[in-house]
């Protein structure tokens, strides 16, 4: 299976566990977002500095960024705000670095890239 196979299983398997965002949340509209996990989540994170978000894995050990807040997941390559416990479950997401949003201000500006940053 190829990469916009997998994408596209996963928007799918994703579906059930989308949410309408809350009015303090604004999530932005994505055309084409593969391969820009770390873009979109840091930009995302950016205009919500009460969110942290994450550095980790999908799917066994495919690198991805997403972001938490509120007890709900954004991600980006997958278009939309996820209930957590379902987001983990289904993409396999497992955290290898979290920061909040002065940590990962702070940590961008010394890097040429939106991640992964170390």
């Amino acid at each position: 299976m190829g990469n916009d196979d997998n994408k596209y299983l996963a928007e799918k398997l994703l579906e059930p566990f989308k949410v309408t965002a809350p009015v303090h949340i604004r999530v932005p509209r994505v055309r084409k977002g593969a391969k820009r996990c770390y873009e979109l989540a840091g930009k995302f994170i950016l205009e919500h500095p009460e969110a942290r978000i994450v550095h980790g894995t999908v799917n066994g050990n495919i690198p991805h960024a997403w972001v938490e807040i509120d007890g709900l997941v954004y991600d980006g390559t997958c278009k939309g705000l996820f209930e957590h416990g379902g987001y983990y479950a289904v993409m396999d997401a497992k955290p290898v670095q979290v920061f909040g949003h002065q940590e990962f201000c702070e940590k961008l500006a010394d890097s040429p890239v939106w991640g992964p940053l170390s």
